[in-house]
């Protein structure tokens, strides 16, 4: 039999064994641990001996002392982490699942506890029976197990559906980003989370955001060597890639270097089979654990749920551009330009710069469509936008309808406005190329102030 202090003394060792020398843990993190085993063998220990110190500890006293020990033992386990995730500034949520936490630690302490005293029960009085306890050990082995993981299935069904509901309420596709990055860093406990948008257009720009140890908003990304690598090995196949810590060389490790990464998850957003996007998250948020098969099946079905409330967004922009934008020279259209003279009206009510508008007309335009053509009036719209988008500086430019444009200047003087109609009027003293052709044509200007 030990004396109080021999079990607490045991206690530490096995603490110190598992810590430092399994787990490998950090010091930091390993000297929290051990102290925290110490504490609460001597909690267990104090009141297993204020209970049975009057009664036999292998007799009802020491029935209750044992189970007692283990519940005020898991108690204090779960308060003290609770307390260091909350000074830490973690997860919140974990004081919010107090109660559920304290009621699964009391329920694992009282089952464990009551299973050990059986044992020392059988040993006291008849070795031979110890195996008698082998099947409730067992069984309750299995169903601890099964409940675990049907409460694990349940935590990443609630996780996901509160995620993507957070990304479909969010506002707009950069914000949309943000939910879905940090969604996936904390499903799978990683440190980091990247995703890159491809363009849906040959002419379209990539696109970059990181939330994390670095993080960063939507901004313009130049691929790399090695991401494309990343990406043709996504392209021939439909789940994650997992690349655990110490794995043996992979053609995805370039990747991972360029994101200082010692492990990561790297999987892709599809539209169909077209992939749209590449999201990447690194570095597991664990001194000795690593990914695992497991998280990268989690984050594939993460993946397709996002493709669909992302692809949604990308669309409502798109069409968003198309309602607002001018088909054939990409130039503002008439909604967007009159939204933004209602807006710059409003502000001129207030006291605002003054508000100036250029409208122009093209006097030579149907002849040309008459003459050369559909095709060449399209082609001479065309470099008519590209003249007047080069002398806008500082004022918006639209294509309000067929040949006609305007010029909206909302922080400009009339001086100013003056001298962009002269410019204007100077883009149409040089001909315009069209079809191989040279063509001169005129224009007439309308200028109004408010």
């Amino acid at each position: 039999t030990l004396t109080p202090s021999q079990q607490i003394g045991a206690h530490i060792v096995g603490g110190v064994v598992a810590v430092a020398l399994l787990r490998r843990q950090r010091l930091i993190k390993a000297a929290f641990n051990v102290s925290q085993f110490a504490l609460n063998c001597t909690v267990a220990v104090v009141v297993f001996q204020a209970i049975t110190r009057r009664g036999d500890a292998f007799a009802v006293a020491g029935w209750a002392g044992g189970l007692a020990a283990a519940v005020v033992a898991a108690l204090l386990g779960v308060v003290l982490v609770s307390i260091v995730i909350r000074l830490a500034g973690v997860d919140s949520r974990v004081l919010r699942e107090l109660p559920l936490l304290s009621g699964v630690a009391i329920g694992s302490s009282v089952m464990a506890a009551s299973l050990g005293l059986i044992t020392i029960q059988l040993l006291h009085y008849d070795v031979r029976a110890l195996w008698l306890i082998l099947l409730p050990a067992g069984a309750c082995a299995v169903a601890f197990y099964a409940s675990m993981r049907q409460r694990h299935r349940q935590q990443h069904t609630e996780f996901l559906y509160g995620a993507m509901r957070r990304i479909h309420e969010a506002p707009n596709l950069a914000q949309a980003v943000g939910e879905l990055l940090g969604a996936a860093r904390q499903m799978v406990d990683a440190r980091e989370a990247s995703i890159v948008l491809l363009p849906r257009k040959p002419t379209g720009q990539t696109a970059k955001a990181t939330v994390g140890e670095t993080t960063s908003e939507l901004v313009p990304y130049e691929p790399t060597p090695a991401f494309l690598i990343a990406l043709e090995a996504l392209k021939i196949t439909a789940t994650s890639i997992v690349l655990t810590h110490g794995r043996e060389r992979n053609l995805l490790d370039a990747y991972l270097e360029e994101l200082d990464a010692r492990d990561g998850i790297v999987t892709a957003l599809r539209t169909g089979d077209e992939v749209v996007a590449v999201l990447c998250v690194v570095n597991r948020d664990s001194d000795v654990a690593t990914f695992t098969a497991a998280d990268g099946t989690l984050l594939t079905a993460f993946a397709q749920h996002a493709s669909v409330v992302l692809e949604r967004d990308r669309i409502l922009d798109e069409l968003h551009e198309m309602a607002f934008t001018d088909a054939l020279t990409g130039l503002p259209n008439r909604a967007q330009f009159t939204a933004l003279l209602a807006s710059g009206l409003d502000e001129a009510v207030g006291g605002s710069p003054e508000l100036t508008v250029l409208f122009i007309d093209l006097d030579d335009f149907k002849t040309v469509n008459d003459s050369l053509g559909h095709s060449a009036g399209d082609q001479l719209l065309v470099e008519v936008a590209d003249r007047l988008r080069g002398i806008a500086r500082g004022s918006v430019v639209s294509r309000f309808g067929g040949d006609e444009f305007a010029f909206l200047l909302t922080t400009s003087s009339r001086e100013r406005a003056a001298e962009l109609a002269e410019q204007t009027l100077a883009l149409f003293d040089k001909p315009f190329l069209v079809g191989g052709r040279e063509l001169r044509i005129r224009a007439s200007i309308g200028l109004a102030a408010a």
